[in-house]
């Protein structure tokens, strides 16, 4: 199962992989399980990509395929919403001139998964100096 997670979490996808995926999703005895941990690692928008990149939706059934992909696109429009309140957030923040980095979630969403929806995540995470950060926190409640 570990070997099967690994392989259903790797970005890009790669074609080499292929066959040993396939194999590992042949041997899963409880798909409802597996789903259940895929979602629980965070890895269900990763995971439908890889499968459908591997062209092996087919091997899978259909109900699970179903939750897979409902959960790609739950992380696409979540993303979408966070990247949004972001654009607001960076703009409040670079008005005030307060310097300041976006990290972890979004940026890896929009830099190594290319804002595929691939990177599941529920807050975006700021850095700023220290000496900004009561005037940053207050501008943003200010703002709402």
């Amino acid at each position: 199962m570990r070997e099967l997670l690994l392989l259903l979490c790797r970005y890009p996808f790669d074609e080499a992989n292929r066959s040993v995926l396939s194999r590992l999703l042949g041997e899963v005895q409880d798909w409802h399980q597996l789903v259940e941990l895929i979602n629980a690692h965070g890895i269900i928008a990763l995971a439908a990509y890889n499968i459908k990149e591997a062209r092996l939706e087919k091997d899978i059934p259909e109900d699970a395929m179903t939750i897979l992909e409902n959960g790609h696109m739950q992380s696409v429009i979540r993303n979408a919403w966070l990247t949004e309140r972001w654009k607001e957030v960076n703009s409040i923040l670079t008005g005030a001139g307060i310097k300041h980095v976006l990290l972890k979630g979004m940026a890896l969403e929009h830099t190594l998964y290319g804002s595929r929806g691939l990177r599941q995540m529920n807050d975006n995470d700021i850095l700023v100096k220290r000496e900004d950060s009561l005037k940053a926190w207050y501008l943003l409640q200010q703002k709402g």
